[in-house]
């Protein structure tokens, strides 16, 4: 690194200056991997961290990053490091702090110096450039990148290649560099091989001459030659069948001492091979058929040639010819039509004996085929009728053994328990009307009994909070199974599905207002062109959409409030009709419920919200609603991805209106 009038040298036996003269002097004896001029002395990445030297001090230690290979200031005065191992450095903060991307520590990374700003760049970084295992900014802004092995040096200005710098470097491109210096003209590169110098004002004669390629011989089966290059090579070379192991040779003219010429070939005008420095092609057990096969090549300077070409044919052998290949299938439509009129024979005399025997035992079996198809038929009939019955006397066997249990119980409950709530709440009055009397006469008071007395009041007014808010939440649950003891039997109609859904629509839009508007939660319907004629309780079914609607908007809010992650909250319901069944899917994108409480969910008094939000008889009496009308409702989700319910109704079963 150049400073003033001389050169300073990081090497493994340390700093050295090296003056005008080549006179060099050691500034340091540990191992110096990068080093940065600055004021009087020198920043020096070491083994065991970085240290800054001063002329008549002694070094200071100024990071402990380890094995530091680049140590560059930006336009701010900010000093960056980068190590061996791709971690960056700086002083932004006082002191030198690892460095991240997008909040999270890279893995691998090199420091670059782009539109005056330091960039770093991971190895799996492709914009504006590769990941470089080596870079350097010189006095002019141009940016000079090697690829991720050290080799293929090229310059970077204004964001694109220079192609007039890339070419005077070009012929060093198979070499690895670890140090640049742009001095003027010269262009100073440090690897592993030496120090090269590449002079921009002087112009090799040979970098603007276009090589020549041409053929030298073509080997068939390793031994014969075919043609070796004394002649005119012919327009189109023949091979027999035999001759299927064919070798290539080519060569160039006007060779470089600097990088060896490097050819490429195709064959039929397909994709080109890679670059490689082998001056033949050999193409073993090639196929029979008619072949174009061109070479490039490319000098020491990037320059491509022109295209050459030699035509070959490898000739079919005659037992694959076209004409044998007609003898063949001749021949065998022959013995194909002999074997079937033989054939023929044969199953004509089977086919009679057959045919009297099959006509007598097809009467028999389509008799019977007839009783046993009446027969499953009313089987059928009566098996679906006794399930449906059956399942009908369980379900009304339940209610009845419920509304047994629960009867009277609910009004000598909640009698007493409004007594608790309306004392409660009288007693929290009481007690703030005493703290306000305390307050007063605090003065004329002892002080440690103000005090007992004050905890005393609000241990008191906290327990009677508790009170209330458990009396409320028993309230809520004995108003639930006095919901569950109702008849819902009556009141059936034949009403238009779509029509009330669209009011449902408009009803999850108004109470649920605060919540969509806050989580920007997506509401989608999703409505047949036809209305939709079924027969049930207006009122009872619109309040089981609403509550499955109201669960799905409670999910996707929570997982709203638990997610980190871009996420955008959605609610579906769509209607899809069938001949004898319309279904209601409702569908959401939120917390979903766990599998192992999915055979729970229809349980009365089951809920997994807390008290204070549910009582758990929702999902248990839109069941029991639907199922009054002859359907369904089956239930599936994965926890944290979605929820869905899928409801299943009888369409116009012939009911008509009834009170």
């Amino acid at each position: 690194m150049a400073t003033g009038q001389c050169l300073l040298a990081a090497t493994s036996n340390g700093v050295y200056r090296i003056s005008p003269n080549g006179t060099a002097t050691a500034l340091s004896t540990a191992n110096a991997m990068a080093i940065l001029p600055s004021g009087n002395g020198f920043y020096c990445g070491e083994m065991d961290g970085v240290y800054y030297y001063e002329p008549g001090k002694k070094p200071a230690k100024v990071s402990d990053a380890e094995k530091v290979t680049k140590i560059i200031k930006d336009k701010n005065g900010i000093i960056w490091l980068q190590n061996l191992y791709g971690r960056i450095w700086n002083n932004e903060k006082g002191s030198f702090g690892i460095q991240t991307k997008n909040g999270e520590r890279e893995e691998m990374a090199t420091l670059v110096i782009y539109n005056d700003q330091p960039t770093m760049i991971t190895a799996n970084t492709t914009d504006p450039f590769p990941y470089p295992l080596f870079s350097y900014t010189d006095q002019d802004g141009v940016l000079w990148l090697t690829n991720s092995q050290g080799k293929g040096l090229y310059a970077l200005q204004n964001g694109s290649k220079d192609n007039l710098l890339d070419k005077l470097v070009y012929p060093l491109m198979d070499h690895t560099f670890r140090a640049l210096l742009r001095d003027g003209n010269k262009i100073w590169l440090g690897g592993s091989n030496g120090i090269y110098v590449v002079d921009a004002a002087v112009k090799d004669p040979t970098s603007d001459i276009k090589q020549k390629v041409s053929f030298r011989s073509v080997i068939i089966n390793d031994d014969s030659l075919a043609w070796g290059g004394f002649s005119e090579l012919p327009d189109n070379l023949l091979f027999q069948s035999d001759e299927r192991q064919i070798k290539i040779s080519y060569s160039a003219d006007y060779p470089s001492l600097l990088l060896p010429t490097q050819y490429r070939y195709r064959i039929n005008g397909g994709r080109w091979s890679g670059w490689d420095f082998d001056t033949f092609t050999k193409y073993n057990n090639q196929p029979y058929g008619k072949y174009e096969f061109e070479v490039q090549a490319r000098d020491a300077f990037g320059n491509i040639s022109e295209t050459i070409r030699i035509n070959f044919e490898i000739e079919v052998p005659i037992y694959l010819r076209w004409y044998m290949q007609v003898l063949y299938l001749l021949l065998f439509a022959l013995l194909i039509y002999a074997t079937v009129l033989w054939r023929m024979r044969r199953l004509r005399k089977e086919k009679l004996r057959l045919e009297s025997i099959v006509q007598e035992r097809t009467a028999e079996v389509v008799k019977q085929k007839d009783e046993i198809e009446e027969k499953s038929k009313s089987l059928e009939n009566a098996l679906t009728e006794l399930g449906e019955t059956q399942n009908e006397l369980v379900r009304q066997e339940k209610m009845a053994t419920m509304g047994k249990l629960t009867q009277g119980l609910i009004d000598r409950i909640l009698n007493p328990l409004n007594y608790i709530n309306n004392f409660s709440k009288l007693s929290e009055g009481l007690v703030h009307d005493v703290t306000v009397n305390i307050e007063e006469e605090k003065e004329h008071m002892n002080p440690e009994n103000y005090e007992d007395t004050v905890d005393m009041l609000g241990m008191l007014q906290g327990n009677l909070q508790k009170v209330c808010e458990h009396g409320a939440n028993t309230t809520r649950t004995l108003k639930a199974m006095e919901e569950m003891l109702k008849d819902r039997s009556g009141g059936i109609v034949n009403m238009d599905l779509t029509a009330l859904i669209k009011q449902n629509e408009e009803m999850l839009g108004k109470y649920y207002e605060k919540d969509i508007t806050a989580c920007h939660i997506k509401t989608v319907f999703h409505y047949p062109g036809t209305p939709v004629r079924i027969n049930g309780n207006p009122e009872q079914l619109s309040r089981t959409f609403m509550s499955l609607l109201g669960n799905a908007i409670y999910a996707v809010a929570k997982k709203t409030q638990r997610t980190t992650t871009p996420y955008v909250p959605e609610v579906d319901l769509t209607i899809t009709p069938g001949d004898h069944h319309v279904e209601i899917l409702i569908r959401d994108n939120g917390i979903g419920i766990e599998e192992t409480i999915m055979h729970k969910i229809f349980d009365p008094f089951f809920t997994t919200k807390t008290t204070g939000e549910a009582s758990g008889v929702g999902l248990y009496l839109a069941r029991e609603i639907v199922q009054n009308y002859g359907g369904d409702i089956t239930a599936k989700s994965t926890k944290n991805e979605y929820t869905e319910f899928s409801i299943i109704l009888p369409i116009d079963n012939g009911y008509g209106e009834t009170n």
